[in-house]
C-alpha cells in the first residue's frame, strides 16, 4: 500500500534575498509503499490491558502485535469512524502541535483522548528533535536570534512551514547544506519504514510498554505530591523531564522497590501503585536499559538548556571553557537517534548537572514544568545512578564511527 507521508526538512541554506545563514524550515511529502500482511503472519504479543486511575479513569493499553520480530501498534484504519478522522492528520501534517510527553503514546479507553495522543505518531519526533536543536541555537523564539526561514517559533507557530514544500523553497535559495537535506531524509525513510499493514489496518513499529516511575511534584511541593508507577509506552522524543524513570514492563518489582526510595527520599506523600499487570514474554523487543536511558535523556535535554544559556547570556559563561561549550554543541547536533547516531553523554552528565544548577539557565522544552527547587534535588540523583548501577553508553552504538 502507498502512503505519502508529509515530513518536516531542517537545512542551513543562505537566500537570495538576505545576508548570512538561515534554518530552513519547511515540509516534504515522502511517498513510501508500506508492505502488507495477514494477521496469520503476526502474533500476538500483549493482549489488550486495561486499568483503572485513583480517580476512577479506565485507561488501556491496546494489543501489540508481532511480525519478523518487530513489535507493532494499531494506528487505524481508513474505513473506521474515528480512525478516518485522525488519518489526514497522522499522515498530512510534517510540524505536529501534539501535548507534553505525558500524554505521548499512552493509549486510554476514550477514544477523544487516544486519538490525541496518538495523532503525529511518523512527523513528531523529528520535529522536535528540530526543536530541540532550535532552542540550544536559543532561535525557538521571536526576537532577532531567531534565523529560521520561513519564520517559526515555539509561540508563534509552524502554519507556513506547514505550506512552504521543499521545492517551492529552494527557488529562493543560494544554496544549502547537502548533509542536511540528507539527515532530514534519512528520518523520513526510517519512520516510515516503521509503517506495516495488517489486513487493511495501519499499524506502527513502537517502542516497548514500559512502567513509568513518576516524581514530578504536585504545586512544586514534595509533601503534597504522589510517586507515580503507570503502564505506557517508551516515549519516542528525547523531551525529557528528569523526574520520570522509565523500567521494562518485565522489572515491576525493581520500578516499585525505586518509587518507595524515592518517595522516602524526597518525602513525598505516598505511591500510587501498578493497577493490573502484564502477562508477557521475555522477547527482545521489550528490553531497554533503564540507566542508558536516563543518562542520554537527561544528557540531552540539560545540553539544550546549558547551549542556549550560553547564547542568550554570553556574559554568564566568560569563566566556562569555550572548548567544553563547543563540544557539546557538537554532541548535541550529532545525536540523532531516529537514525541510530547515538552519543555517549555519560562521562559529560556530572559537569552538565553542575552547569546546568549554576547557572540557573532559563528551562527549555522539556524542562519547563519544573521548578529550580526540584531539579536541584532530582539531577543529582540521575548522577548518582551512575555509580550504584550499570552504565554500558559504548554499546548504544550500532557502529564505532556513529559515537561521539
Amino acid at each position: 500500500m502507498r502512503f505519502g507521508i508529509r515530513f518536516p526538512v531542517m537545512a542551513r541554506v543562505t537566500r537570495k534575498d538576505a545576508k548570512g545563514e538561515y534554518r530552513m524550515l519547511v515540509s516534504h511529502v515522502h511517498v513510501e509503499d508500506v508492505p502488507e500482511v495477514s494477521t496469520g503472519e503476526t502474533e500476538v504479543a500483549v493482549p489488550p490491558v486495561e486499568q483503572v486511575g485513583p480517580r476512577g479513569e479506565k485507561r488501556a493499553l491496546n494489543e501489540l502485535r508481532l511480525h519478523d520480530d518487530r513489535l507493532y501498534r494499531y494506528l487505524g484504519k481508513s474505513g473506521d469512524r474515528d480512525a478516518s478522522s485522525r488519518m489526514p492528520d497522522m499522515f498530512g501534517k510534517a510540524f505536529s502541535r501534539a501535548g507534553s510527553k505525558a500524554t505521548d503514546f499512552v493509549a486510554s479507553s476514550n477514544p477523544g483522548y487516544d486519538a490525541f495522543a496518538n495523532a503525529f505518531p511518523l512527523s513528531r519526533p523529528v520535529h522536535h528533535l528540530f526543536e530541540d536543536r532550535l532552542a540550544a541555537l536559543s532561535m525557538d523564539g521571536s526576537d532577532s536570534r531567531n534565523r529560521t526561514w520561513p519564520k517559526t517559533s515555539y509561540w508563534i507557530g509552524n502554519d507556513k512551514n506547514e505550506t512552504t514544500l521543499l521545492e517551492q523553497a529552494l527557488d529562493h535559495i543560494l544554496s544549502v547544506n547537502a548533509d542536511d537535506l540528507e539527515e532530514s531524509f534519512a528520518m523520513h525513510r526510517a519512520q516510515a519504514g516503521r509503517l506495516l499493514v495488517i489486513d487493511g489496518g495501519v499499524w506502527y513499529e513502537t517502542r516497548p510498554p514500559c512502567i513509568e516511575v513518576d516524581t514530578r511534584w504536585a504545586e512544586y511541593k514534595a509533601s503534597q505530591s504522589t510517586v507515580f508507577l503507570r503502564y505506557r509506552y517508551m516515549p519516542e522524543t528525547m523531551e525529557q523531564q528528569p523526574t520520570s524513570i522509565f523500567f521494562p514492563i518485565s522489572a515491576a518489582e525493581q520500578a516499585g522497590d525505586l518509587a518507595h526510595r524515592l518517595c522516602k527520599r524526597f518525602r513525598m506523600e505516598g505511591v500510587s501503585p501498578l493497577r493490573h499487570g502484564f502477562e508477557t514474554s521475555d522477547h527482545p523487543s521489550f528490553d531497554f536499559d533503564s540507566n542508558e536511558d536516563i543518562v542520554t535523556r537527561t544528557g540531552q535535554a540539560l545540553a539544550s538548556n546549558v547551549l542556549k544559556h550560553a547564547v542568550q547570556r554570553p556574559d554568564k559563561v566568560k569563566h566556562v571553557d569555550a572548548g567544553w561549550i563547543a563540544r557539546i554543541s557538537d554532541m548535541l547536533h550529532w545525536h540523532n537517534h531516529l537514525i541510530g547516531r547515538d552519543v555517549d553523554y555519560a562521562a559529560e552528565l556530572p559537569g552538565l548537572v553542575d552547569q546546568f544548577l549554576s547557572l540557573a539557565p532559563v528551562k527549555s522544552r522539556g524542562m519547563d514544568t519544573l521548578n529550580m527547587q526540584q531539579l536541584k534535588k532530582t539531577l543529582p540523583l540521575v548522577v548518582e545512578m551512575m555509580d550504584d548501577l550499570p552504565i554500558s553508553l559504548h554499546g548504544l552504538a550500532s557502529t564505532p564511527s556513529n559515537t561521539r
